[in-house]
């Protein structure tokens, strides 16, 4: 009760941000959901069919990711910052950038094959690197148009956008299983759909926000280039940080760990397409609040919000692990289930670590970003020569989870020191709540997914609820909540 009564009422401008935030947010989540369900079907379907070969697939997409920085150049979060703030001709700013962004993607082009070669990494296997460059450029200039939409908060047309390639993937991946295709024809489908996602991304972003008078301005390419080379550095350390442990399975041990580890990670990436969702919705409002006053505000708010969204769901993968890899039709991947229980481990890091990055980065403090990602690459580096030698997919599990652990902590210390209220009681009764689940759900770990996943989802709201404050935040947005959806 002291802790309720100490703490301040949000001011009707935060309120009304947090209104803007939700709305935002169900956009996202109502338009990506079917996609997200299409797109884990897809992933699932790959993976199964190719066995082995999902190293080598996994190995090469990371590999070029890790240098797609150059093609992207940093420019999509600070389109997004510039637009959303209303700093200068939008239209002047966006087609400046697409002619930058044309002229880095070509040297993307030319630096990944080139490094593979001087590195020799999957020399059997160069086809594979030149064709996913292919697809991160059409990406790339898909994420150029779909800036547009985020910048003007039009986040409908930006599930739109995510959705189409969910759906072309989807088919694709269907129609190439049933014909029994393989490596090269799932890289085929990866391809068409991209193209399918720039297409739909070029028609939606023609409405998103005021009529755009496209005009490339070369005086303002140096100045946006120096401010951009600060959001490069936050991307590629991030980049590296996040593919590292792909990375060295590839170097240091078989495919077949390469795969295993991708096979576990799919699950991962599943749940936390809500949180990022969350936070392409959050960087343009801490962007337009840096300015105007109460980034802290929400982004101590959103700190009781995202991790009772994930740290649940670390909880529900850990102690279900084997029955959710047995959804792989084959069971080829049924001892991953040791991997998958580290990288459940991981949510409980991410979960405070997706506000804190997108705080820092709307608020402009990006140079605290790369060196909290350097020093926590440098960790990973470390743990990974010691540990995949030996342990193989498990090790870089391990290895990437204290990195990780490493990172969010630095960065909650970095926004502790910007204002930003961290909600240590709430973090843990969230925790509490999610260990509740999960001593339920151990028991019945055998039993079917459809039965362990909502009766988990029903002991963790009564526990969560029953643990929050009577006049807490938590109990504050559930009532607005429900009050909106009266309102319709």
């Amino acid at each position: 009760m002291a802790e309720a009564a100490a703490r301040p009422e949000p001011s009707a401008g935060i309120r009304g941000e947090g209104s803007r935030i939700v709305r935002n947010s169900a956009f996202l989540t109502a338009g990506s959901f079917a996609g997200l369900a299409l797109g884990f079907v897809s992933t699932l379907l790959i993976t199964d069919r190719l066995g082995d070969d999902y190293g080598l697939l996994i190995g090469a997409q990371r590999f070029v990711v890790l240098f797609l920085v150059v093609a992207s150049f940093g420019l999509h979060p600070l389109l997004v910052r510039a637009l959303a703030a209303g700093r200068e001709d939008p239209g002047t700013l966006f087609a400046t950038v697409l002619v930058v962004r044309a002229g880095f993607g070509a040297l993307f082009a030319l630096l990944v094959p080139g490094i593979a070669l001087a590195t020799g990494y999957l020399p059997d296997a160069r086809w594979l690197l030149l064709a996913f460059v292919a697809i991160e450029l059409l990406g790339v200039i898909s994420e150029t148009y779909l800036s547009l939409c985020e910048g003007f908060e039009r986040m409908g047309r930006s599930a739109l956008i995510t959705f189409s390639r969910s759906l072309s993937t989807f088919l694709g991946v269907v129609f190439v299983t049933l014909r029994g295709g393989g490596l090269a024809d799932f890289v085929a489908v990866y391809l068409v759909s991209q193209g399918v996602q720039l297409a739909t991304a070029m028609l939606l972003a023609r409405g998103a926000g005021p009529r755009l008078e496209l005009r490339v301005d070369l005086a303002r390419v140096r100045p946006l280039l120096g401010e951009a080379i600060r959001f490069v550095a936050v991307g590629l350390t991030s980049s590296a940080l996040g593919s590292l442990a792909v990375l060295a399975l590839a170097r240091l041990a078989t495919p077949g760990e390469t795969a295993r580890y991708g096979a576990a990670l799919n699950f991962l990436d599943a749940v936390v397409v809500l949180p990022i969702l969350v936070q392409r919705v959050l960087l343009p409002v801490f962007s337009r609040l840096w300015v105007s006053g109460g980034a802290q505000e929400v982004a101590t708010r959103s700190l009781h919000v995202v991790p009772a969204l994930l740290f649940p769901a670390g909880a529900g993968l850990w102690v279900l692990a084997d029955r959710i890899l047995a959804l792989y039709p084959s069971g080829a991947f049924s001892d991953a289930a040791p991997v998958l229980r580290v990288l459940a481990l991981w949510l409980v890091c991410l979960a405070p670590s997706y506000v804190g990055s997108t705080f820092l980065t709307g608020a402009g403090r990006l140079g605290v970003l790369v060196c909290v990602n350097l020093a926590a690459i440098a960790l990973q580096g470390l743990l990974l020569a010691a540990w995949v030698p030996g342990s193989g997919a498990q090790g870089a599990a391990g290895a990437a989870l204290v990195a990780f652990a490493f990172a969010a902590v630095a960065q909650l210390w970095a926004c502790r020191s910007m204002g930003v209220g961290i909600p240590g009681w709430a973090l843990l009764r969230t925790a509490a709540a999610a260990l509740a689940m999960g001593a339920v759900l151990w028991p019945l770990r055998d039993a079917p997914l459809y039965a362990t996943v909502p009766l988990g989802a029903l002991v963790y709201g009564l526990s969560f609820f029953a643990v929050a404050p009577r006049r807490g935040f938590e109990r504050r947005l559930l009532g607005e909540l429900a009050a909106a959806w009266r309102r319709g």
